[in-house]
């Protein structure tokens, strides 16, 4: 694969949302335990784990996630990947609202990432192998409350506790409402309950 190795950085198609992958992410970027493992390896640096965020993306997927085609004959092998461009959902990690993007490029894309029945429409992020994900919006990250919309038809929380889920909540507002309440990803505050239940908060 022509896109393999980008020098210093991790592997994009591996470790989008690590702290060294070549690629900044609107939702931010994690300090992973493989980041540390790496900067402990080169000899300079001795590495404490427990600053680590989890690795979210292709948790728990097995060999299969990193040994096929994110996408094949037009369908996405895995929910991590999207194949549907402009199709609103939640980032992986769940940090973020945003949306599917494909890109149609001037020339055929390496046979090894056509993916599509057309052979230049691939992901956005060359260095991701052209696999298409959900990429957070500039204004998507749930924990910001700058984010938060002015007129809250879904009746959404943004803070440090917040996570994005998909839901069909809709609520009048001085006698408006949406039309087409059909579900859509939005953010909320959540917590982990004493049963290890994830819950909600509307």
């Amino acid at each position: 694969f022509t896109q393999a190795c980008f020098g210093s950085h991790v592997e994009e198609r591996m470790f989008p949302y690590a702290m060294q992958s070549p690629v900044t992410h609107e939702a931010g970027d994690v300090f992973t335990p493989v980041t540390l493992a790496i900067l402990e390896d080169s000899g300079w640096y001795r590495a404490s784990y427990t600053l680590t965020d989890p690795v979210m993306w292709g948790r728990r997927r097995g060999c299969a996630f990193v040994d096929t085609p994110c996408v094949s004959g037009g369908s996405a092998a895995d929910p991590t990947f999207c194949n549907s461009n402009g199709a609103m959902a939640c980032t992986e990690d769940h940090r973020a609202t945003g949306l599917c993007r494909l890109s149609s490029y001037a020339s055929n894309l390496p046979s090894a990432f056509q993916y599509f029945g057309s052979p230049n429409l691939g992901g956005r992020i060359s260095e991701a192998d052209y696999c298409p994900f959900v990429d957070a919006y500039g204004n998507g990250a749930c924990d910001d409350v700058a984010n938060a919309p002015s007129i809250n038809y879904r009746a959404q929380g943004y803070g440090p506790n917040s996570l994005c889920v998909v839901s069909s909540l809709s609520q009048t507002i001085d006698g408006s409402y949406l039309a087409n309440p059909s579900s859509r990803p939005g953010c909320y505050p959540t917590r982990c309950n004493s049963a290890g239940q994830l819950q909600l908060r509307i």
